[in-house]
């Protein structure tokens, strides 16, 4: 949810009533219902629950209203609470309108709308960190942030207090299993901590797995040697985390990408992981709008060379096909690698 998206949806007399709304919804939030992620996990840590995390966007999902009412405001929905720490992020327009003030405002809008948008920046790292698709959308968290379960609202199957209970107990099997991995990882130490972490790391959906970046950012340290045999697996991730990162607070893309390129040369990675560092390097480089054709063609060949055995050389012939295409239409535009420039910003709108 960036800034121009959010932008785009908000009119212009939309914002002078906004601005009460907002600031009483920011002051006060739902009853019962954490803002902050950080106090939620020492919250939770503390009385030992895990955390249910809700995501929205209440003033323009088209669902939060008639949700909240029925279902979580129901008296019905107290016995659910007892069992979690609430964890309420909101990605509604009225509060970030008040950050798009005009050359004139006073400083108290100023430092009001610098406020609201690190807070917001906050959200988007949440949100990006458990790979937020859908809103509103469930989180159920160990209190150190792991992900345990998931699962979007609707309101053909949630549209009941019973029904919510109903899906938390279905998940109660998915979630004992994953809170052994977990435990396992608290009571571990040394190799076997890296096993621990590794197990709970496979058992957690790729696209979810921000959450374990702390986890993942150990093994170097708990396994120097490369005991395990998984030190490159975590270096290359460990390297894909700050290159993401990297890209979200701008900075430039080359600088960027090359994290890929240094854990493939100089890190631990066997055969197919370098493959997949050089691989990923040059889709990225092409796909943020680089026509350093050179750099690309070399990065592919780096690739082919690292497991030329590997099954999944038809994926970088495929990719070498379609920068071949690229080169000659540029060619045909009169634009030379030369003429390049930085490319596109890459991250928040």
């Amino acid at each position: 949810m960036g800034k121009k998206g959010i932008r785009a949806v908000c009119a212009a007399l939309f914002l002078t009533a906004a601005l009460l709304s907002a600031c009483q919804k920011k002051a006060s939030g739902w009853s019962g219902w954490r803002t902050d992620f950080d106090k939620a996990c020492k919250e939770a840590a503390k009385k030992e629950k895990n955390i249910l995390l809700l995501f929205t966007g209440e003033d323009w999902d088209g669902k939060t209203p008639a949700f909240r009412t029925s279902v979580l405001e129901s008296k019905e929905f107290r016995a659910i609470a007892k069992q979690y720490v609430l964890l309420h992020i909101d990605f509604s327009q009225a509060e970030f309108a008040l950050t798009d003030i005009g050359d004139d405002a006073s400083a108290e809008q100023q430092r009001q709308a610098k406020e609201i948008e690190a807070e917001y920046e906050k959200r988007e790292d949440l949100a990006d960190t458990y790979n937020l698709t859908q809103y509103p959308s469930f989180y159920i968290l160990s209190p150190e942030g792991y992900l345990l379960a998931r699962f979007p609202y609707e309101r053909e199957s949630i549209g009941t207090t019973a029904e919510l209970a109903e899906k938390l107990a279905e998940l109660g099997d998915t979630i004992a299993a994953k809170e052994a991995l977990i435990a396992a990882v608290r009571t571990s130490g040394g190799l076997e901590r890296v096993q621990a972490i590794d197990a709970l790391f496979e058992d957690t959906a790729p696209e979810c797995r921000a959450c374990l970046a702390p986890l993942a950012a150990e093994v170097p340290q708990l396994d120097a040697r490369n005991e395990s045999g998984l030190l490159g697996k975590y270096e290359l991730w460990n390297a894909y985390i700050r290159m993401q990162k990297a890209l979200r607070k701008d900075m430039d893309r080359d600088s960027s990408i090359q994290l890929l390129i240094d854990a493939a040369e100089s890190g631990h990675l066997d055969g197919e992981l370098r493959q997949e560092a050089y691989y990923t390097a040059a889709y990225l480089l092409a796909a943020l709008g680089s026509q350093d054709f050179d750099r690309l063609f070399t990065l592919l060949q780096l690739a082919q060379d690292a497991a030329p055995e590997s099954p999944h050389l038809q994926y970088i012939d495929r990719m070498r096909d379609a920068l071949n295409l690229m080169k000659a239409d540029a060619i045909g535009e009169g634009i030379s690698p030369e003429d390049e420039e930085s490319g596109p910003a890459h991250g928040r709108e």
